[in-house]
């Protein structure tokens, strides 16, 4: 009877972070390796007191124990039988911060303070702490790293006691520090009384293997090496009785052959065995499958955060690997990776030194021996590489029926696998099952090696049989891409219609290989030797495939078959007419045409006539079509396209009404009458749009369509719902996308989201116009560099694109200040285009404010007038040139008299011209009444406005009216609501920015900014 007080709980047998778990648990939980611990315990018993340590390397993939052991081994150091002896010193896993000797014994005096502060002797874990303090204004290295070490071995010394060191992953602290400094602690390690290393590593580091390395030879390699089956199960009959899980001692006996076969898929590796453990004790499933995938479901955490701490190369090579399941040489990983060579070697070194992959000789089938240099490289741990499997196949199926026939040929031996193959069949008989069907086909694969085989068929026709060749059906169970065309034709030809839906089902998938093979193998059948149908397809899946003559061949064979057939005409004459053969086409067409009733084949033939210059002659039949079939789409859309393409919408429109009086009409119908009206302003176009989406809500275009009439009708909301609407239904149609970003910039101002709207535009096609639609929105977003990058992008993809080099130009000089390359894609902009009036504009601006070249400028505005009726801006800009600049007032005053009808409208820049003009007459009086009239403005002042009043009063400034401006800001209150330009009008009187001094920061800042300009302004000159 077992004594339940000294029982352990299943759900205390962790997987990971051995430093995490207690003494207690660590003790209770510790079954594997208790061999090797003994050996590390009697090495460090055996160290006499002021001997030269023998240091030891735990060597083990991942999962082995490694961390687990030196946590054990710090617990037996703590015990009795070492603690006056010894003390441990155990590192956590990873020193990442170490990158300097200095570090790691800084580090090893911190670890040493935390094993003392465990064993409650706090005193001297804070004098620790306070030695440490002491060492932080120590600047020299050499000099930090010997006082560090030295302070170490003094404290070991004090307490009687030898350090021993537990460095989990100690390939990290000899990647961390320099060759000279490992040969450094090389040389202190190897003294006598030196503190013991007992290290662990996933392989065996160069820097100990090496001959010129530091550390050859320095460790005594302790190889954990995976669990044998013996090992394995006594482990899980050792855990079983340790929980008291007495069921579980039943599972492990009665499923001994399961537990093997896993064994050999774990790789003996003592953390997979645990979780094995969890499921014997919470019940081995009979079904193998079952078991597999409850393992892997458990430690995919474990895998998928090792496998995404890879570089991304080392993930496409273990994906190599993983999928090939095979060992591969470097040809075949090359092939698989598109990795040179030498790219693959390095990388496989790294995989190999930290455990993920293994290197083994080659055999060469064709030499029959084996090749020395060539070498076979693996995923060594191969749960992980059928736990990859199952996650990364690309289809459901082919990928858990390739893990599992991997699993099973380990599992089974070839007598079980008879006896299982025979067991499943009976059972898919009575009940279909989709992981039933998958271990099925595993188990023919697993038996077969791999080949098609009789097994694999009868499963096939099982599927088949239960769900009557159903595809739906069939798709609940397997994917029946993977049934092979031979079995499905053989079924299906009792079936008809059944074969011609799967035939057009693989059309429109595109599957043309495989709907070429089961067409040919029905053709074979006596059954369908005679089938024009199937002799057309096939002709249609050589045209897809560019086998030209074949196709022709096969609608030649469907003629001959039967010459009546109009179909096959129509597929003859599509051919010949591509080819260029257009009598022979013309023939074909008129034939089929003549042959049936159907609508179709006349408007083929009138659409042949349309498109090789007999427009008159396709016109007369689609007229007919439509009268004798006025719900006939094609024909109805052809003539309203014939009509629409060639200017004659009044035909359209007559046709199409014509069509819609006659009731029941279909909805291309209302749809191209609705285009026809919206083109010619006439009738109600937003009525027919809204009845054919009435009729046919899944068309996108109809919603568009009705999208662009509500917004050209004012109805925002509407067409947004009906923007949206299309897109829905179209998410990748270019057209709608950017359509819809227009609106939302032009009608609801949602810049925001019209910016995201056109990215999502330009996913799906790139286009210069599409970023130019981009820049402008995040540009009213103040997203400046955005839009230079969208604007740039532009050019890229339309080099003559005038339209974005202005852009490009106005935002580099206007946000960007990027004065010179503003410059260059002005005049860029206006070789492409000369006729761009506001581009014009800007240029003078450049010239005239930022570079003046005031004789260039003058050109610049000119021509800008010249091109379009002048707005305010330009001539107010135009006349400040003219008069502050060149000196031509006369000629600047008739200008602005030219132009009072817009000044009129606008009493700010009427007032500041009038005033600057009153200054230069010296008429004082009128100049201040004009600056009051410029004043006397409500609101917030715009940024334009700004810098128009602070130019202003720069000039004004240097016509002796500083002061007298000053009493103008003060006596209109503005002296108060535009402080900042007022302040800097009083340190222009002032004469020095010291003035700023007297005046709050807040202000200061900008004022200072305004007197700069206005101080830059002046200087630049004229006349």
């Amino acid at each position: 009877m077992k004594n339940k007080d000294n029982l352990i709980s299943v759900n205390s047998l962790h997987y990971f972070n051995a430093h995490t778990r207690s003494a207690e648990d660590i003790v209770n939980t510790f079954i594997a390796r208790r061999s090797v611990l003994k050996e590390l315990e009697d090495g460090v018993l055996s160290e006499p007191k002021n001997s030269i340590p023998q240091h030891y390397m735990i060597i083990g993939s991942r999962g082995m124990g490694k961390s687990t052991l030196l946590r054990r081994l710090e617990i037996s150091i703590r015990s009795e039988r070492f603690r006056d002896k010894f003390v441990p010193i155990l590192f956590p896993e990873e020193q990442y911060n170490i990158d300097r000797l200095s570090k790691f014994w800084l580090n090893s005096l911190d670890a040493l303070a935390d094993s003392l502060e465990i064993e409650q002797k706090h005193d001297e874990a804070d004098q620790i702490d306070a030695i440490i303090r002491d060492m932080d204004s120590v600047s020299n290295e050499e000099r930090l790293t010997e006082m560090a070490y030295d302070a170490l071995m003094e404290i070991c010394k004090k307490m009687g006691r030898r350090a021993v060191f537990l460095l989990d992953n100690i390939d990290i602290l000899f990647e961390g520090i320099s060759p000279d400094e490992q040969f450094k602690l090389r040389k202190v390690i190897t003294e006598n009384g030196a503190p013991i290393f007992i290290a662990a590593s996933t392989n065996n580091p160069a820097e100990s293997q090496d001959y010129d390395a530091a550390f050859y030879d320095a460790f005594d390699n302790i190889y954990l090496e995976r669990l044998s089956q013996i090992e394995m199960r006594e482990l899980l009959l050792y855990l079983a009785e340790r929980t008291g899980e007495d069921k579980s001692f039943e599972a492990i006996y009665e499923k001994t052959g399961q537990l093997d076969a896993l064994h050999n898929l774990t790789g003996g590796n003592p953390r997979i065995a645990v979780f094995m453990f969890h499921l014997i004790a919470n019940g081995l499933s009979d079904k193998i499958f079952e078991n597999l995938n409850a393992l892997l479901d458990v430690i995919t955490p474990l895998y998928k955060a090792n496998f995404e701490q890879l570089s991304k190369q080392a993930q496409v090579i273990v994906d190599a690997l993983a999928l090939n399941w095979d060992p591969s040489d470097l040809d075949t990983l090359s092939r698989a990776t598109r990795l040179e060579n030498n790219q693959l070697s390095s990388q496989l070194e790294r995989l190999i030194k930290q455990g993920w992959v293994e290197r083994g000789n080659r055999f060469s089938v064709e030499k029959n021996k084996m090749l020395g240099k060539v070498k076979n490289y693996a995923v060594r741990e191969r749960f992980f590489n059928i736990w990859y499997i199952m996650r990364r196949a690309s289809r459901r199926q082919r990928g858990d029926l390739k893990s599992l026939t991997c699993f099973l040929e380990t599992f089974y031996t070839p007598q079980h696998l008879d006896i299982e193959k025979q067991r499943i069949i009976q059972l898919l008989r009575e009940n279909l099952d989709s992981d039933r069907i998958t271990y099925a086909l595993a188990l023919s694969k697993a038996f077969n090696k791999g080949k098609y085989n009789q097994m694999e068929e009868e499963i096939y026709r099982e599927v088949l049989s239960k769900t009557k060749g159903d595809l739906g059906e069939i798709s609940k169970y397997l994917d029946p891409d993977i049934i092979p065309h031979e079995v499905l034709a053989d079924f299906m030809s009792g079936n008809t219609d059944l074969l011609f839906d799967y035939i057009q089902i693989l059309m429109e998938k595109g599957e043309y290989q495989k709907l070429e093979k089961l067409l040919l193998c029905m053709i074979d059948m006596e059954k369908f030797s005679d089938s024009a149908y199937l002799n057309v397809k096939l002709g249609q899946v050589y045209k897809e495939l560019d086998n030209i003559s074949q196709a022709e061949k096969h609608y030649a064979t469907a003629l001959d078959i039967d010459p009546e057939d109009a179909w096959a005409h129509s597929h003859m004459a599509r051919l010949k007419e591509e080819l260029g053969k257009l009598d022979e086409a013309e023939t074909n067409y008129v034939k089929a045409a003549g042959l049936s009733d159907d609508p179709f084949y006349p408007w083929l033939l009138a659409e042949f006539y349309l498109k090789n210059g007999k427009e008159e002659k396709g016109e007369e039949i689609l007229k007919e079509v439509v009268e004798l079939h006025p719900k006939y789409v094609h024909a109805i859309n052809s003539l309203a396209f014939y009509y629409m393409s060639g200017t004659k919408l009044d035909k359209a429109i007559d046709m199409l009404q014509r069509v819609v009086d006659l009731g029941d009409a279909p909805a291309d119908a209302y749809y191209f009458l609705g285009r026809c009206q919206w083109s010619e302003k006439s009738g109600d176009a937003l009525d027919n749009f809204a009845a054919a989406v009435q009729l046919a809500p899944d068309a996108a275009n109809y919603w568009f369509y009705l999208g662009l009439c509500q917004r050209e009708k004012g109805q925002v909301e509407q067409a947004q719902i009906s923007y949206e609407k299309a897109i829905e239904l179209e998410p990748d149609n270019v057209d709608y996308v950017a359509g819809y970003g227009r609106f939302l910039a032009a009608c609801k101002e949602d810049f925001q989201k019209a910016a995201k709207v056109f990215y999502r535009a330009i996913e799906i096609k790139p286009s210069a116009k599409l970023y130019l639609q981009l820049a402008a929105s995040v540009s009213v977003l103040a997203r400046h560099e955005e839009a230079v990058w969208a604007f740039k992008k532009a050019i890229s993809l339309k080099k003559d694109y005038a339209e974005a080099y202005a852009g490009l130009a106005m935002h580099q000089e206007i946000f960007l200040k990027q004065i010179d390359p503003a410059l260059k894609n002005y005049r860029k902009a206006l070789k492409l285009d000369p006729e761009q009036d506001e581009v014009w504009y800007f240029y003078g601006n450049l010239l005239q404010y930022k570079i003046g070249d005031f004789k260039e400028a003058r050109l610049a505005y000119e021509k800008s007038i010249s091109i379009a009726e002048p707005d305010i801006d330009v001539i107010d800009d135009y006349v400040i040139l003219l008069r502050d600049r060149i000196g031509l007032r006369e000629e600047a005053f008739a200008i602005f008299e030219q132009h009072q009808q817009l000044f009129s409208r606008d009493g700010f820049s009427r007032g500041l011209q009038q005033a600057l003009f009153a200054l230069y007459d010296h008429n004082l009086g009128d100049a201040k009444k004009h600056w009051m009239t410029a004043l006397k403005f409500e609101g917030e002042i715009s940024e334009g406005r700004l810098e128009a009043l602070w130019r202003a009063a720069a000039t004004a400034s240097q016509l002796g009216f500083t002061d007298t401006l000053a009493l103008v800001f003060e006596e209109s209150g503005k002296d108060r609501e535009l402080r900042p330009v007022y302040e800097a009008i009083k340190a222009l009187i002032a004469g020095s920015t010291d003035y700023f001094l007297n005046i709050a920061p807040e202000v200061a800042d900008t004022a200072m900014q305004l007197y700069v300009q206005m101080k830059n302004y002046q200087e630049m000159g004229g006349h």
